[in-house]
C-alpha cells in the first residue's frame, strides 16, 4: 500500500500539549522504516480540525486517495485527522467502501474489514472533546466577566497574570501610558504628537510576545489605546459594558473629555515648519478670528490672520506675551500653607455635606447583590438545561444590564467625589508651582501652563487679555489677608497664617483656635466642578 504521512498541529488551546509536528514526523518516519511502509508524500498542516472544510492540505490528501494515487494514511492519532463529525464521517465511509485501505497510527491500525464502530467511537470522542472544551471555555469566560475581569489579552500598560487569572499593571509601561493620557487631557498635544513623544523621547516599546511586539507604538495602536474605556475601568464584551476590577489609569470623566478632544482633532493634521508656543490659543478681539505666529528677524510675533480684511496686523511679540502670562501667574500664586488650609477646610465641608453617602451605598449594594444572585441562578438553570440558548441569552442580557447599571450608579457618586477633589487639588497645585515652572520650562511646558491658566486669550491692539480659569481666579493674593490666630496656652504668642479674607464669606476673628469653615465661594465652585460645569486638567510638574 502507498502511504501518505499526515501531521497536524493547531495553535489553539486544546492542541498546545499535542506532540509537535517535528516530533510527529520523526516518529512516523521511524515507524514507516521499521515496517516497510512506502511513503509517497508527507502532508503537513497547522490548522484547527474542529470545523469542516478549513484544512486545504487535508482535503488534497483525500482527493489523492479518491483518485487512487494513494491507499493509506499514516498519522500520530485519529484526532489529528478529524475533530468534527463531517470529516470523521467521510473518513469512515472511505474506509468502509475500501477507497481508503488503511489508517495506521503507532498504536493501532484501522482496516475496511474491521468493525467500523471502533473508529466511529474514537473520532466521536475527539469531537466530543471539542464540544466539552468549548463549554468549559465559555463557562470560564462568563465567570471572569461576572467577577469583573477582562477575559482576553490585556491592552498596553497592563499584564495578564496567568497564575491568578487577573490583570495587573505593567511595571514598565503603566506610568508611561498614564502620562500620555494626561498630555491629551491638557489639550496641548494632538494624539499624533503624543504618540511621537512616547516613541522618540520616552523610548516606549510595545509588549513583547512570541509573534509580535517590542516595537515603537504605531499610530493605529495609539488610537486604540486612547479610545478604549478599559483605561477608565470599564470594558465591553458582546455589546455589554462591565466594570473591571483592574486598576484604572484615569477616571471616566477624563476618558470622556479625551474623546471630545480627539473628535475635534480629527482631520486637522498639518505640517509645522516652526514651533510656536501659543498658536491656537489666542483669538482676535475685533473679528474673532484665529491669531497666527510668524518669525521675523529672530523674534516670534503673534497677529490676526485678517482673512476678512477688516483687522490690522498689529502684533505682539512673544516675550511681551509671556511677560503678561507671567504677571497673571504671579497674581494667583499661593503658598503650600494656604493650599493645605483650604484642603482641610474642603475636607471638613465634604464630611458635613456627604456624610449620608454610606446609607445610599448600602441600599445600592443590596440591590446589586440581589441582581448578581439572580444572574448566578440563571447560569445554574442553563447548566441544568432548564433553559435553552435563546431564553438564556435574553435573560442574561437583561440581568447583566441591570448589574452593570447598579455598579455604575455605585461608583458614580464616589468617582465624582474623588474626581472633583482631584480637579480642585490640581488647580491648587498649579497655583503653587506654575509660575516657577513657566519661567524655566521648555516650549511644551510653557504652552501647557498657558492653556491651563486661561480659558480665553484675546488679542487687542498689541495686548492680550487673559480670561482665567474660574478655579484659579476665585481667590487671589489681593483678597487674602494674614490673620493672627491665638495658639493654645498663650494669648500673646501669635502665628501668621494665610486664610480666606472676609469678603469671601469667612466670619474671621483674631481669636480663632480652629480653621474656619470652607468659604461659600469654594463650596459653590466645588458643586460646579461636581456637575461638570468647570474643569481643570492635570499638569505634571
Amino acid at each position: 500500500m502507498r502511504y501518505i504521512l499526515y501531521a497536524r498541529k493547531s495553535s489553539e488551546t486544546e492542541d498546545r500539549q499535542v506532540q509537535s509536528i517535528p516530533d510527529q514526523t520523526r516518529i512516523l518516519r521511524e515507524l514507516a522504516a521499521q515496517r516497510g511502509f512506502p511513503i509517497i508524500e508527507e502532508v503537513i498542516e497547522s490548522k484547527s480540525a474542529k470545523d469542516p472544510g478549513g484544512r486545504p492540505e487535508f482535503q488534497r490528501m483525500l482527493t489523492l486517495i479518491e483518485k487512487h494515487k494513494a491507499d493509506a494514511i499514516l498519522c500520530w492519532s485519529v484526532n489529528r485527522l478529524s475533530r468534527n463529525p463531517i470529516d470523521s464521517g467521510k473518513l469512515s465511509w472511505m474506509l468502509m467502501s475500501g477507497t481508503l485501505q488503511c489508517i495506521q497510527t503507532p498504536e493501532k491500525v484501522y482496516l475496511p474489514e474491521d468493525n467500523v464502530l471502533l473508529f466511529s467511537v474514537e473520532t466521536a470522542t475527539a469531537t466530543q472533546y471539542i464540544l466539552d472544551l468549548r463549554k468549559s471555555v465559555k463557562r470560564g469566560i462568563e465567570t471572569k466577566l461576572r467577577e469583573g475581569w477582562f477575559p482576553h489579552r490585556a491592552p498596553e500598560g497592563y499584564l495578564n497574570d496567568l497564575r491568578s487569572h487577573t490583570i495587573l499593571r505593567d511595571p514598565e509601561r503603566f506610568d508611561l501610558v498614564q502620562r500620555a493620557w494626561r498630555l491629551l487631557l491638557n489639550g496641548n498635544y494632538p494624539i499624533n504628537r503624543a504618540i511621537t513623544l512616547m516613541n522618540e523621547e520616552w523610548g516606549y516599546l510595545t509588549r513583547q510576545t512570541n509573534k509580535s511586539g517590542g516595537r515603537a507604538l504605531s499610530r493605529s495602536a495609539g488610537y486604540r489605546i486612547f479610545t478604549n474605556s478599559f483605561y477608565a475601568g470599564y470594558f465591553q464584551h458582546n455589546g455589554i459594558t462591565y466594570q473591571g476590577k483592574h486598576e484604572p489609569m484615569i477616571s471616566m470623566r477624563d476618558f470622556e473629555q479625551v474623546q471630545r478632544l480627539l473628535h475635534r482633532q480629527m482631520g486637522k493634521s498639518h505640517q509645522i515648519r516652526h514651533e510656536f508656543a501659543y498658536t491656537g490659543l489666542i483669538k482676535c478681539a475685533k473679528c474673532g478670528g484665529s491669531v497666527t505666529a510668524e518669525l521675523q528677524k529672530g523674534w516670534h510675533y503673534y497677529h490676526c490672520i485678517n482673512r476678512s480684511g477688516k483687522c490690522n496686523k498689529r502684533s505682539i511679540r512673544e516675550d511681551m506675551l509671556e511677560q503678561q502670562i507671567n504677571d497673571c501667574l504671579k497674581r494667583i500664586t499661593i503658598t503650600e500653607d494656604f493650599k493645605r488650609i483650604v484642603q482641610d477646610c474642603l475636607e471638613q465641608w465634604l464630611k458635613d455635606e456627604f456624610g449620608d453617602l454610606e446609607v445610599l451605598y448600602q441600599q445600592q449594594q443590596r440591590a446589586l447583590w440581589d441582581a448578581e444572585k439572580r444572574l448566578n441562578e440563571l447560569v445554574e438553570m442553563r447548566l441544568r438545561q432548564l433553559l435553552d440558548d435563546i431564553q438564556y441569552r435574553e435573560k442574561q442580557k437583561e440581568l447583566q444590564a441591570t448589574v452593570t447599571t447598579l455598579r455604575l450608579e455605585m461608583v458614580d457618586i464616589q468617582d465624582n467625589l474623588d474626581g472633583t477633589r482631584e480637579i480642585i487639588d490640581n488647580a491648587m497645585t498649579f497655583r503653587v508651582q506654575a509660575q516657577e515652572q513657566f519661567l524655566k520650562g521648555e516650549i511644551a511646558k510653557r504652552r501647557e501652563i498657558a492653556n491651563c491658566l486661561g480659558v480665553r486669550y484675546v488679542l487687542d491692539e498689541r495686548e492680550v487679555f487673559i480670561e482665567m480659569n474660574p478655579l484659579l481666579s476665585y481667590m487671589i493674593p489681593a483678597e487674602i489677608s494674614v490673620f493672627e490666630l491665638r495658639k493654645s496656652g498663650s494669648e500673646n504668642k501669635k502665628d501668621g497664617i494665610l486664610l480666606p479674607s472676609v469678603p469671601l464669606g469667612c466670619d474671621c476673628d483674631t481669636e480663632y483656635e480652629q480653621i474656619p469653615k470652607v468659604p461659600s465661594v469654594l463650596a459653590s465652585l466645588f458643586l460646579q466642578v461636581w456637575k461638570g460645569e468647570l474643569n481643570f486638567p492635570h499638569v505634571d510638574f
